[in-house]
């Protein structure tokens, strides 16, 4: 099935959820309020289309090969990033922007890549996340599995890469109450934690979706964060916030970001 016409299908998807998800429409809605985005109900209008066309994306992500998904994936920014790796160990961090599948295509195609991911408490997402097809050389891995950190940990070692989104909200213990959009927000700490291990090269990631296409953005960042722990995790914060704010459609709004775990 061409990923346009599932593009097609999740416009409609999108327009419809509106009608469907009233509660979630008003608790995102008050949120990007509060949080000083402008105009935030066509800002959930368009986020609706959005995620309805990532969740129908995943099995075309799935079931093609790179010959055919390198067609609707372009490197905006940071191609440069990604003919280096394997010569160090790359820790890309960023925030659920869009879909993760292009840029797992895009890492995955020159270095080994771990990613960590949140178990979702829906089961329908949890039903479709373990239908996934590996790529070669890509490990997802659960942050609720203790041996997914060893995993990690031993793919950075062997010059390998590791994809997390550091705006997931961790258990309690696990992170720190950090800035964002002016509020307290209880914040992981894990990804700063690895970024100061010796030879680590820091990647922010963006990921935009379009009709028939997605584009991704990779900026080295390395030599801009601070040396200390929590200042460095500050300064991931701050690039998320700065993407959140300039594309609010794009981005993953959770409204338990500012509660306590």
């Amino acid at each position: 099935m061409p990923l346009w016409w599932l593009h097609v299908l999740g416009y409609l998807l999108g327009k419809s959820a509106w009608y469907l998800v009233k509660r979630k429409r008003e608790r995102v809605i008050a949120l990007m309020r509060s949080l000083g985005i402008d105009n935030p109900e066509a800002q959930f209008r368009r986020y609706l289309v959005v995620i309805s066309r990532v969740v129908l994306d995943y099995p075309w992500w799935w079931l093609n090969r790179d010959s055919v998904v390198s067609r609707h994936v372009s490197v905006e920014s940071g191609q440069e990033i990604l003919d280096g790796l394997g010569r160090n160990p790359t820790l890309f961090v960023g925030g659920h922007l869009s879909s993760p599948e292009p840029l797992v295509r895009c890492i995955g195609r020159h270095a080994p890549l771990c990613y960590i991911y949140q178990n979702s408490k829906s089961r329908i997402a949890s039903f479709i996340l373990s239908l996934r097809h590996q790529p070669p050389r890509f490990t997802a891995l659960p942050s609720s599995d203790p041996g997914s950190i060893r995993f990690l940990l031993d793919t950075l070692k062997n010059n390998g890469a590791a994809l997390m989104y550091t705006d997931m909200r961790p258990p309690r213990g696990s992170g720190d109450w950090l800035d964002f959009f002016g509020r307290k927000s209880y914040t992981m700490t894990l990804a700063a934690r690895l970024s100061l291990r010796p030879r680590v090269r820091v990647i922010f990631f963006e990921c935009y979706q379009g009709f028939n296409r997605y584009r991704v953005r990779l900026t080295d960042i390395t030599e801009q964060l601070p040396a200390d722990l929590l200042p460095r995790a500050q300064a991931i914060n701050d690039h998320i916030e700065r993407v959140a704010r300039t594309s609010p459609d794009q981005y993953l709004w959770f409204t338990n970001r500012f509660r306590a775990p």
